[in-house]
């Protein structure tokens, strides 16, 4: 066999393995944006129910050791789907969806007033606030006679934002999911193969969204959860 000859069948063995990986791709995006498009009328008909109902949340929010916050109601939820076109890659130029989203407020209505004056806890508290979405810069309180710190006030409504963010992993096959709040203070992130994102699975979604017994973890990956201090 001569070397050109040797060449050539390599060269096709390369085509025909990009061949296949193009094909295992096109099979993954079609997946994810069959998995999308159900996930938006999900929640797109999910958010009309609850702004229409406006449930009671169980949630209970504490914003330092002496401030806990409960009996909120669910509302203005929202659903939105936006779409891009990558700049690079194997999916460069193609329109998929970027993101699925479902965002909603827990309203308390309940003014708070709270004071720091030792630099960790109004970390903490700046930290809390900045997860539940409520902008509240703080108040500087410097002593009238010295000029000298005394504490930090921070005047707000304990509203607190909720919400789910989907992003397809189109070259993955896969669905990360973003939760924000359903669950305390924090954020909680997972994936799942987009096969697995089904009804079922979306009504385990809405049962932790409204604070009830729920499994919709069950069978994740790369599950992880961050919190304020």
């Amino acid at each position: 066999m001569s070397f050109l000859e040797q060449l050539r069948q390599q060269a096709q063995a390369r085509e025909a393995q990009l061949r296949g990986d193009l094909g295992h791709l096109e099979r993954h995006v079609q997946l994810v944006e069959a998995a999308c498009g159900s996930l938006w009328r999900y929640f797109g008909d999910l958010a009309r129910q609850l702004d229409l109902l406006e449930p009671a949340s169980p949630q209970r929010f504490r914003f330092d050791n002496r401030t806990l916050v409960e009996g909120f109601t669910c509302r203005r939820i929202a659903a939105d789907i936006r779409r891009h076109k990558p700049a690079e890659g194997p999916l460069a130029g193609r329109e998929l969806v970027q993101q699925v989203v479902l965002h909603g407020v827990l309203e308390s209505g309940r003014a708070l007033d709270l004071a720091k004056d030792f630099p960790p806890e109004i970390e903490k508290l700046e930290a809390r606030l900045a997860q539940a979405g409520i902008r509240c810069p703080g108040e500087r309180v410097n002593a009238p006679e010295t000029g000298r710190f005394v504490e930090m006030r921070y005047r707000f409504v304990a509203d607190v934002l909720v919400g789910v963010r989907v992003e397809p992993l189109h070259e993955s096959g896969q669905l990360r999911f973003v939760l924000r709040n359903l669950d305390g203070l924090a954020t909680v992130s997972a994936s799942f193969a987009a096969h697995e994102v089904t009804t079922a699975r979306l009504d385990e979604l809405a049962k932790w969204w409204l604070g009830e017994p729920q499994r919709f973890l069950e069978g994740a990956l790369a599950v992880q959860r961050s919190e304020p201090a």
